[in-house]
This record gives structure tokens, sequence and C-alpha cells, in this order.
């Protein structure tokens, strides 16, 4: 379990609003319809709820995560 949680930590501190503190493999982060967009074009992500005019979509993290997707995922964040 600590793999997961490791890497879901690691997608909560890439540079996005977070709706929640969360200590799970599951992060919930606050997007603009557009960045959820282009994530999704790359990235399996879940719309969880709209909050204050942005989507509050879950990413969510296994045993299976490697490293390298995780990289690619903040990358790509850090470009939204």
């Amino acid at each position: 379990m600590a793999h997961t949680n490791e890497q879901a930590a690691r997608i909560a501190s890439a540079g996005i609003q977070m709706l929640f503190d969360s200590p799970t493999n599951q992060q919930f982060a606050l997007l603009t319809p557009d960045q959820e967009a282009a994530l999704s074009e790359n990235y399996v992500c879940q719309f969880f709820e709209e909050h204050e005019g942005l989507h509050a979509v879950r990413f969510c993290t296994s045993w299976s995560t490697r490293d390298e997707d995780v990289d690619a995922l903040c990358a790509s964040i850090a470009q939204i």
C-alpha cells in the first residue's frame, strides 16, 4: 500500500490545486474544463463533482502504477 500512496502523493504535489488533502491512493484535483480535457487526452481521470466553477477529477494509483507514468502525468500537469 505504501507504493500506491507514494505515487498519489507525487500527483498531489505536482502543482495543481487539490479539492482536499487525501492520504490515500486517490487524489482529487481541481481543474478548469480545458485542463481536464487536455489531461484526458492521455490519462484517465474521473469527473467527481463541480466545485466553484472547476471540475474536481479523481486520479487513482495502484500497486502497478509505474514511476514513469507518474513522471509523465506530472510533466503534463506542469504544462497546463
